[in-house]
């Protein structure tokens, strides 16, 4: 026995006090203070959230959805598929005045209602099909016949004074009103114009290895009778607008328009310099009354087509002189910036550009040599502009290179091996000829001599007596 651990008082031991574990220290010092703080904060969160609960606008109760409701009752459904039925019955018909009547059958089919409920859309429907049964097939392509003028007389009064060219212009051209009236007459007798690559098309030849061309089949309606359209000389030529010969147009010109241009609102118009020295905008010429009258008459139009621009380049192309000498850098810039515009405009809308020659000759007349270097100023100075160039050649002053016998030898090998697959010269009626390598489709000419001396020419097309 050690001595610490006796009480010398009376000598028992005394007990031994054992030291407190932290978890006994932990409920005894810690733990009340940590209850009490939780209870506090539990208190907080209930109280403020009371609060703001308080505080809070009640959420409106959505009603539940009724089975029935108004938005699917069958007043309702019916109105809904009339909307549906108008909206169906106006797509297809700007389908079926494109002459796209499958399209226009797609189109209706796809209705949800039951069509025999709307007798309009059922009878649009049965009118298309049988229109379909008994489509009339054209694959003669000499019997569609190519309509053709050169650029139109805008302001008469002026164009006949012209003391040095009116005689020309009473013989060789038309008139913006006479143009007005031969296309009302054209639709009012069923005709519809169509694209040069709707009557042909080409076919690669396994056999051969060569590009070959042949007719295409084109169906219209009974009664309807496509043609095609062509305008010569759309380059607005200086000798026809500027009277005083300094290269401008001005009011001393013979009353044509002076050039195309893109309009503000994207469409396409002519410019001209009226008597009094103005300068006006509006539908001077071919395209933009063209393009007025498809708008009016869509079904004028078969699949979007529009008319064949002959040009030559000597004296700039539609009223741009893009590489005229007496202009600057600056200025000859501006004038391809113009001349590029319209040629897209043209184009986008559906206009094929054809090459008139560069320089307005009769290529009957001109060696193979000659012709080859007409088309390399051509292709120098013209073609860059066309975004791909061109294969139609339109002859000038009447000419052709041959006879009705096929092509061949060193003239027709210059001009195809500079691109040219479709040559068209003129004929008094409608001529084509389809070779393995090239199509020819020749013009009638639409002049004041042929309206007053040849007038029947245009029989069932055009009433020429009735459009002076």
């Amino acid at each position: 026995m050690t001595l610490e651990n006796v009480n010398t008082d009376t000598g028992r031991r005394r007990p031994v006090r054992r030291k407190k574990s932290k978890l006994q220290i932990f409920k005894e010092v810690y733990l009340p203070t940590v209850i009490i703080g939780i209870t506090i904060v539990l208190v907080l969160v209930f109280l403020i959230g009371g609060a703001i609960r308080r505080n809070q606008k009640p959420e409106e109760t959505l009603p539940p959805t009724d089975p029935t409701s108004e938005t699917d009752s069958p007043e309702n459904l019916a109105a809904q598929q009339a909307q549906e039925a108008q909206r169906l019955l106006q797509q297809a018909k700007a389908a079926a005045d494109n002459y796209n009547y499958e399209e226009a059958l797609t189109i209706l089919s796809s209705f949800s209602g039951n069509m025999a409920d709307f007798p309009e859309l059922l009878n649009a429907y049965n009118g298309y099909s049988d229109t379909v049964d008994n489509l009339v097939v054209w694959d003669d392509p000499s019997k569609i016949v190519n309509l053709s003028f050169h650029v139109l007389i805008a302001d008469e009064t002026r164009a006949y004074a012209d003391r040095q060219y009116s005689t020309s212009y009473k013989n060789n051209f038309i008139t913006v009103s006479q143009l007005r009236k031969i296309l009302d007459q054209l639709y009012a007798n069923g005709y519809v114009l169509v694209d040069l690559y709707d009557v042909y098309t080409e076919r690669y030849d396994e056999s051969t290895g060569k590009t070959v061309y042949e007719a295409k089949p084109l169906s219209l309606p009974a009664g309807k009778t496509p043609f095609l359209l062509t305008q010569t000389h759309v380059n607005y030529y200086t000798y026809m607008v500027d009277g005083d010969g300094d290269g401008m147009a001005d009011a001393q010109g013979a009353g044509f328009a002076h050039r195309l241009e893109v309009g503000v609102d994207g469409r396409l118009t002519n410019v001209i310099i009226n008597a009094d020295g103005t300068e006006s905008t509006g539908e001077y010429d071919l395209v933009p009354i063209l393009e007025s009258f498809i708008e009016a008459h869509p079904d004028f139009s078969y699949h979007g087509a529009r008319a064949i621009l002959g040009i030559t380049g000597y004296d700039g192309i539609f009223g741009y002189r893009i590489n005229a000498s007496s202009l600057s850098a600056s200025e000859v810039a501006q004038e391809q910036q113009g001349a590029a515009e319209v040629i897209y405009a043209l184009q986008q809308a559906g206009y094929r550009i054809a090459c008139y020659t560069y320089d307005n000759i009769n290529y009957g007349d001109k060696s193979a040599l000659q012709i080859q270097s007409d088309l390399e100023k051509w292709a120098e100075f013209v073609q860059p502009w066309l975004g791909g160039g061109t294969d139609i050649l339109i002859y000038a002053r009447d000419a052709d290179i041959g006879d009705t016998e096929p092509y061949s030898g060193a003239k027709f090998n210059v001009m195809y091996n500079a691109g040219f697959r479709f040559f068209m010269g003129v004929s008094p009626s409608g001529w084509s000829q389809v070779g393995d390598m090239y199509v020819r489709h020749n013009r009638v000419m639409i002049t004041g001599t042929t309206l007053r001396d040849y007038p029947d020419r245009f029989s069932g097309m055009f009433d020429a007596a009735t459009l002076n």
